[in-house]
């Protein structure tokens, strides 16, 4: 199953301001975004973007509304069970990720917010290797580095900036949409 918490990229992002872990919590749903807004429709798909929109508003300074976080959460928490218990992971775990943005705002109390990045993190490296693999056409290990290289852009970024962070300062950092994603929806099992 995808992630295991990686203590040594929970420690280097532990020191994080609060925005910043939000907004690479969002950059990282929007690199995986397009794997479920391509195969699904309908109401889940409006409320795990409101998620991913939810973090960008927060990074530019809205306080975040505790009874709209709760609301996306359960919503969305809804889904990823029932895709995972659909055996259908790649799904599960895009939507997985913005779940993970709700996370990292302080409206959540009982989560930490460094785990919530670790996590993101995490599952959009497995979203990107099961696209490859779906492809056919992309080598898994090329997808997870891909993935795991514009994440390292994306914490040197988060460390260096100062001010509001949102999403097009994040995409600049790599090809977006990624490749995997271009292998991905030209592949034959693309869902």
């Amino acid at each position: 199953m995808p992630f295991d918490p990686d203590d040594e990229l929970e420690g280097r992002l532990a020191p994080l301001p609060p925005l910043a872990k939000t907004a690479l919590a969002a950059a990282s749903a929007e690199r995986v975004n397009p794997v479920y807004e391509n195969y699904f429709y309908g109401d889940h798909v409006a409320a795990i973007r409101e998620a991913i929109d939810f973090g960008w508003e927060c990074c530019a300074g809205a306080v975040p509304d505790p009874a709209r976080a709760k609301r996306l959460e359960d919503h969305i928490r809804d889904h990823v069970e029932y895709w995972h218990e659909e055996s259908v992971t790649i799904l599960g775990e895009s939507a997985s990720v913005s779940l993970r943005i709700l996370e990292t705002l302080p409206t959540m109390k009982e989560a930490d917010p460094t785990l919530g990045v670790v996590r993101a993190f995490g599952a959009s490296v497995f979203v990107a290797q099961m696209a490859a693999k779906l492809s056919e056409t992309i080598d898994e290990d090329a997808a997870e580095e891909e993935e795991v290289e514009w994440q390292e852009k994306a914490i040197e970024l988060a460390f260096k900036h100062q001010g509001p962070f949102d999403a097009a300062m994040f995409r600049a950092l790599a090809p977006h949409p990624p490749k995997w994603w271009d292998a991905y929806v030209a592949g034959p099992e693309h869902l």
